[in-house]
């Protein structure tokens, strides 16, 4: 696996996750409205244990890329995004942010700018994610994004959504969306 690059756009700026994210990372799984309808809120001695996973990922082989969002000019984390690859040159995305920082852009951006990425420098086929029934906000994010509906998977989180390299490329071509 390549060595985790910065991505920066305007203003945000997605850098790899670093030892010193540890407090960021255990607030926001441990925060029941900052995870919502992702999963259940991680107590303070689980969400630690987790970050030490994730921590350990790259170093173990596995094929999880994680990212810390942060204000390109402030400099201060705010958010996650993950990407993790599957054994048909895709891999699933998924951005944690916390209420203060819904609905201005961020995960949009932060996702064009992994799609970039993942299309170009990682040759990937596909992108997908997944969310639970019902939360608006989440279609909304993927239907600007230009991901497709998936079939639907089972339960916490059956709705699904797909963006193909090709959809990607033709949105950069003609100039539509985030991708432009």
């Amino acid at each position: 696996m390549p060595e985790l690059p910065t991505l920066a756009g305007d203003p945000l700026l997605l850098r790899p996750i670093g030892d010193q994210d540890q407090p960021l990372y255990v607030a926001l799984y441990g925060d029941g409205e900052t995870m919502g309808r992702a999963m259940p809120a991680l107590d303070t001695t689980e969400a630690m244990r987790a970050f030490a996973r994730e921590r350990q990922a790259p170093r173990s082989g596995m094929r999880r890329m994680t990212w810390i969002l942060a204000d390109k000019h402030a400099g201060a984390g705010f958010g996650l995004l993950g990407l993790v690859l599957d054994e048909a040159r895709g891999a699933e995305v998924g951005v944690l942010l916390p209420p203060a920082h819904q609905g201005q852009g961020h995960a949009t951006q932060a996702i064009a700018l992994v799609a970039r990425y993942a299309f170009e420098t990682l040759d990937l086929h596909r992108l997908y994610t997944r969310h639970a029934e019902g939360h608006a906000a989440a279609s909304g994010l993927m239907r600007r994004l230009g991901f497709k509906p998936a079939p639907a998977g089972a339960p916490p989180h059956p709705i699904r959504w797909t963006l193909t390299r090709e959809t990607w490329q033709a949105a950069r071509r003609d100039k539509a969306g985030p991708f432009s």
